[in-house]
């Protein structure tokens, strides 16, 4: 599938109709399964903190790319979570990215001292 095919739907929990024209597809996620997302951002911001401190202490400000990858993979797996996409939870994941540098440079910054 592509972005541009018009069978996506534009938001990730937008209805559409099955086959047989009766119901829909998606449905907004449970509060169970954004409730494991949340506690999933929180230890992505702990372990994702201590493996961005390691890779900055051990190889400088080239470390820091590591937040790349590790962010992505926390986005994807979040959506696997939510079976889908959630702005809430995407912007808490963006949050725990900035975190996530915020203590690794904190950690570098004093250790070079």
């Amino acid at each position: 599938m592509s972005f541009t095919d018009p069978t996506t739907p534009e938001h990730p929990y937008q209805l559409q109709p099955t086959p047989d024209g009766k119901g829909a597809t998606k449905s907004p996620p449970s509060f169970v399964r954004l409730g494991s997302a949340v506690l999933w951002v929180v230890f992505f911001l702990l372990a994702g903190a201590a493996l961005a401190s390691y890779a900055t202490l051990e190889f400088g400000e080239i470390g820091m790319l590591v937040v790349w990858p590790i962010g992505w993979a926390a986005g994807w797996v979040a959506s696997r979570i939510l079976d889908g996409k959630s702005k809430f939870v995407g912007g808490l994941l963006v949050a725990a990215c900035f975190g996530v540098s915020l203590i690794a440079e904190v950690n570098w910054i004093h250790s070079e001292n």
